[in-house]
This record gives C-alpha cells, sequence and structure tokens, in this order.
C-alpha cells in the first residue's frame, strides 16, 4: 500500500512537472538568441571578408573584438551556432575559400603551393595542406589538377 501511494505520487509530481514545462515558451528564448547570432555572424563574415582580415597571419579572436566592437563571448556563441568549432576553423573556412578561388584563376600555373598557403593567411605550409585537405577532402594539387 506505501508503495502504490508513493508511485502515484512520483506520478502527479511528474504530470504536473510535464504540465508546467510546457507551458514555457523556448521558442521565443531560442528564436531571438539564434537570430541575434545570425546578426553578429553576417556581420562577423562581412567584417573578416570586406577587408580581407583573414589574410592576416596573426588575425586573432582580439584582434576580431577590436574590428567588430564585439565581446570574445559573442564573437565565440555566434561562431559556434555556425557550426565552427572555434575562431580559427571559422577564419580557416575563409582561407581555404580564398586559396580555392586563387587555384580557380590559375594561381598554380605560375606560383608554388608553398606561396598560395602564405598568400592565403597560413603561417605554416603544413597546417595550410592539414586544413585544405579536411575542408575539400582533396590536396591543393590534387584539387587543382581535378578542376581544370
Amino acid at each position: 500500500l506505501h508503495t502504490a501511494y508513493r508511485r502515484q505520487r512520483q506520478m502527479c509530481i511528474r504530470d504536473s512537472f510535464l504540465t508546467s514545462i510546457t507551458k514555457l515558451d523556448f521558442s521565443k528564448r531560442m528564436g531571438s538568441s539564434l537570430v541575434h547570432e545570425n546578426e553578429v555572424l553576417t556581420h562577423l563574415i562581412q567584417l573578416i571578408t570586406s577587408n580581407k582580415l583573414f589574410l592576416e597571419p596573426d588575425f586573432s579572436l582580439p584582434k576580431m573584438q577590436f574590428y567588430s566592437n564585439l565581446s570574445a563571448d559573442t564573437i565565440r556563441n555566434a561562431i559556434k551556432a555556425s557550426n565552427f568549432v572555434n575562431f580559427k576553423a571559422f577564419l580557416n573556412h575563409h582561407r581555404i575559400v580564398y586559396a580555392v578561388a586563387l587555384i580557380d584563376g590559375g594561381y598554380l600555373e605560375k606560383k608554388t603551393i608553398h606561396s598560395l598557403s602564405l598568400d592565403s593567411g597560413f603561417k605554416s605550409s603544413v597546417t595550410f595542406f592539414r586544413v585544405f585537405k579536411d575542408q575539400k577532402k582533396l590536396t591543393p594539387l590534387a584539387y587543382s589538377t581535378q578542376n581544370l
């Protein structure tokens, strides 16, 4: 009898919890946050692409804070909401997009892959190769010969 009463009480508590939680409007809160993060991300992308800040090998989160007038947390949250792991991954994505545009424009017909890595904003050719292959599933040279 005592066990049946306890089970009934637990079910009653659970039901009242479920009823109260369904009254909360998470969609408005999440929607507002996502809209803000999307606006921040759009601002960040516009900022780094129009000024080609991603081509600076030493470009960093503190520099992005300076240029954008946003806090580090605001920048991080917007970038994470867009499925980039971190600021560096966000930056490297734009560097690879730029490198691909250079390759597609015939860059490697006259210059080396090492110079491509430097001109794309990477400090190291090794990092450039790794990031390029992670994003494109090909090495830069394989990409260039495949897209002739």
